[in-house]
């Protein structure tokens, strides 16, 4: 049985991989596939302003990179400078 704050660090985990994934719109699409999971606790943690606006961005820029054939990793490096090149990243880069 998991403690609650180990649930909790499950929320902030899940909820900040979901929205690297591209595969999110917003946070309020992250808190409920959490919640469908069983992760209540998304609903009170991912209540704060700054936490949906970076889990926002996160998202959006994800699907940026998704929609141009890079994992959200791949973005980073390219933006950072680097040579990132679609499908580099052999763990998914999520």
């Amino acid at each position: 049985m998991s403690t609650k704050a180990q649930r909790i660090e499950k929320v902030w985990q899940r909820a900040y991989e979901y929205a690297r994934s591209g595969r999110y719109a917003s946070y309020q699409t992250i808190e409920r596939a959490l919640c469908d999971e069983g992760l209540y606790e998304a609903r009170g943690k991912l209540d704060d302003k700054r936490v949906r606006d970076e889990l926002d961005g996160i998202c959006r820029f994800a699907q940026v990179a998704v929609a141009a054939g890079l994992t959200y990793m791949q973005a980073i490096e390219q933006q950072r400078g680097g040579h990132a090149e679609p499908g580099a990243a052999a763990d998914g880069g999520v």
